[in-house]
């Protein structure tokens, strides 16, 4: 388990001005590693937080689905964090389109699969606003990558998820519940 943490190779680490000398048979006591965790996890949620700003702007913002992975940095090259990966075609225009859902960048076909931004998204016909539940919540795939491409045929709306904005930010959720589960059994 990611709580217990014992150095196994050889070693001693040890800086100049430094009074402790960490060895081979060094253990971390858990409530340090207990910190570290807590620390690591806040960190990853501001990190993650960003996204879900982001995700709130545009239609199934946290639903989006390319290849059976869930992609909460739409906007960029790699799934979970956009940090040094760059944005991929829909982040650039999202970007260029003042990071606001226009019908023109819903009308779009940013990774040039043959289907609009909007379609792959939920909101067929460009109608869909800050806030709202789109038209349809479910066959959502990823506009910035041309290998994901939705069930959905053009102007399906397809059934709407009325629970759709009771439900939590999954991961993102997920992760925090587990770290506070795991300092409470201590």
């Amino acid at each position: 388990f990611w709580l217990k943490f014992v150095i196994k190779q050889p070693c001693r680490i040890a800086h100049p001005s430094a009074s402790t000398v960490i060895s081979a048979d060094t253990q971390v006591p858990r409530r340090a590693m207990l910190r570290a965790s807590v620390l690591f996890f806040a960190a990853w949620a501001l990190g993650s937080e960003a996204h879900m700003v982001y995700q709130q702007k545009i239609p199934n913002g946290a639903r989006v689905i390319r290849n059976g992975v869930p992609w909460f940095a739409v906007g960029h090259k790699k799934a979970d964090t956009g940090s040094g990966a760059g944005e991929n075609d829909f982040g650039e225009a999202f970007e260029r389109a003042g990071f606001t859902w226009t019908k023109e960048l819903c009308q779009a076909d940013s990774d040039g699969d043959g289907q609009s931004n909007g379609l792959e998204l939920g909101d067929p016909d460009c109608v869909w606003k800050v806030g709202a539940t789109p038209a349809r919540t479910e066959h959502i795939s990823h506009p910035g990558f041309a290998d994901s491409t939705s069930a959905a045929a053009a102007g399906d709306a397809g059934e709407i998820d009325k629970d759709a904005a009771r439900r939590p930010a999954g991961a993102l959720v997920a992760a925090l519940a587990a770290a506070v589960a795991a300092a409470r059994s201590l």
